[in-house]
């Protein structure tokens, strides 16, 4: 009878534990918008052809082959040197090197000046448009920028001088009204709307 009276007692428990069905009707819904979005998103993709997965796969291997080629050499080319012509070979790279970095220090020494020439000519551009003005040498990049600064000064002058040019505005004025004809019009809405008209006659 104990056993029968805990059993009952667990029953009661149990029904008092509150049920939310709607969580679980939330989870079917949300199963068939995530159903749709995958349906969605299968429409959308693009598809490769056999051929197109080929190509890419072929491409990538072909460069990734030429990488592990070039890595080897270089390990072959230090394999086979001696230690003198490991340092001799080091040396070089790393020359190389400098002169790359000479290279850009230069050329980023004569964009801070094209930048400075241009702004003395009250033109501001971006590093990247200074950097296609650029010539080999100082003297080059002079040239380069005095033209461009010349080129850029005239198309604004052009656009804008267009843009001044416009059309003349279109007067609205009441054929030989004086501006005592319009001061003597005694309905005064009427009055108003010709010196609106003729403000020119009141200036």
């Amino acid at each position: 009878m104990n056993l029968h009276v805990k059993k009952e007692k667990k029953m009661e428990d149990i029904r008092k534990i509150p049920l939310n069905l709607q969580l679980f009707a939330d989870e079917e819904a949300e199963t068939e918008v995530d159903q749709t979005n995958v349906d969605a998103e299968k429409e959308t993709e693009k598809t490769f052809t056999q051929d197109e997965v080929n190509k890419i796969v072929q491409d990538r291997l072909a460069k990734e082959k030429a990488k592990n080629e070039k890595a080897q050499e270089e390990a072959k080319k230090l394999a086979k040197m001696n230690a003198e012509q490991k340092n001799q070979y080091m040396v070089e790279q790393l020359q190389k090197e400098l002169e790359e970095y000479k290279t850009k220090e230069a050329k980023n020494d004569m964009i801070k000046e094209a930048n400075s020439m241009l702004k003395d000519n009250d033109i501001t551009l971006p590093d990247e448009v200074v950097a296609m003005l650029i010539g080999d040498n100082a003297e080059d990049t002079k040239v380069c920028v005095d033209s461009f600064s010349k080129a850029f000064k005239t198309a604004v002058e052009r656009a804008v001088n267009e843009k001044l040019k416009g059309k003349t505005p279109k007067q609205k004025s009441v054929a030989g009204l004086t501006r005592e004809d319009i001061l003597s019009v005694k309905d005064r809405q009427e009055r108003q709307c010709l010196i609106k008209e003729n403000e020119e006659l009141f200036m």
